[in-house]
Parts: C-alpha cells; structure tokens; sequence
C-alpha cells in the first residue's frame, strides 16, 4: 500500500489494536493467575488499557464507516464494470464489516463493565470469565482485521485511482482529527 494511504493508515492501526488488545490480555493473564489480592494501581492500570483501547476503536470505525466505506461506495456506484466486485462488497459484506465493529466495542464495553466490577478480593471463576471475554474479542478483531487487510484493502486499491484514493484518504484524516478532538472533549 501507498505509504500516503489512508488505507495503509486503517491496517496500521488494525495491528496498533492488536497489540493494544495483546498488551490487554497479559495483564489480565497475570490477574488471572495472580494472588487472591489485587493491588488497586494493577487494576487502576488495566482500567487505563480498556479505555484507551475503546478510544482507539472509536476513531478507527469512524474512519472506516464514515470515511472510507461511504467514499469508495459512492466512488464505485456507477463506475466501470471492474468496480462490480466492490459493489457487491457494499451490497453485503460491508454490513458484515459494520457488524463486526460493533461486536468488537460490545465486546470491549462488556470487558470494562466486567473490570469495572471486580473488587481487591474476587473469585477466581470472575477473574477467568474477564480473560475468556477479551481473548474472545480479541479473536474477533483478528479475523476482522484479516479480512479488511488482505481481502477489502487490497480490492479498493486495484479498483480505485491515485486521485481517489487520495481523496478517501483525505477525508478520513479529516474524521481522524475530528475524533481525537471530540474524544480529548
């Protein structure tokens, strides 16, 4: 991909996030398996990682879902017919794609409220449903990634132009901006 991209800027950030989520999950091993006590700053710092990780996943999907899946449909809805196979993406999987952005945050919001309700002293079962439900979200963030990273990414640049491309990638540094000043409130 064009190092100016912003599609190379979505698969950046797609292995940011796992590594965000990889990060996540160590320490919520290390809580797992830790002593019955759990030191407030250990969970104070995994609060930090969850919330960081939902702010990441906010800005990623507007990029996506406002900036490049509306651009590249309207791009390719009446263009020549080698745009057909991203048409057809629009007239079902992209929804799939939508799906999966909010099945990860639910997931994500569902790992917050679950650390959100753990106490200095808790069971050894709420501490493995905690680990369980990330490395659950963390699957469906890989699959999602591989699919837009080697499936999706690489047909809208085949199908697009430079000067589209360009344009998409614009738009979405646009929304990136937005968002990191809408969430720095």
């Amino acid at each position: 991909m064009s190092d100016e991209s912003g599609l190379k800027t979505l698969a950046d950030e797609h292995r940011a996030l796992a590594k965000q989520v990889g990060a996540l999950l160590r320490g919520l091993e290390r809580l797992r398996d830790g002593p019955e006590y759990v030191a407030p700053d250990e969970l104070g710092d995994l609060r930090r990682q969850v919330k960081a990780l939902r702010r990441s996943l906010v800005i990623h999907r507007a990029e996506e879902e406002i900036g490049l899946f509306p651009e590249v449909e309207a791009l390719v809805a009446e263009g020549p017919e080698e745009t057909d196979v991203l048409r057809q993406f629009f007239a079902g999987e992209a929804e799939d794609d939508i799906t999966a952005h909010v099945a990860i945050e639910q997931g994500v919001h569902d790992i917050a409220s679950q650390l959100d309700g753990l106490k200095r002293r808790d069971t050894d079962e709420m501490r493995t449903k905690l680990f369980e439900a990330t490395r659950a979200t963390a699957g469906l963030l890989g699959r999602h990634a591989r699919k837009e990273d080697t499936v999706i990414f690489p047909m809208i640049l085949r199908v697009l132009s430079e000067e589209q491309i360009a344009a998409v990638s614009a738009r979405m540094q646009e929304l990136r901006q937005v968002a990191n000043e809408s969430w720095r409130g």
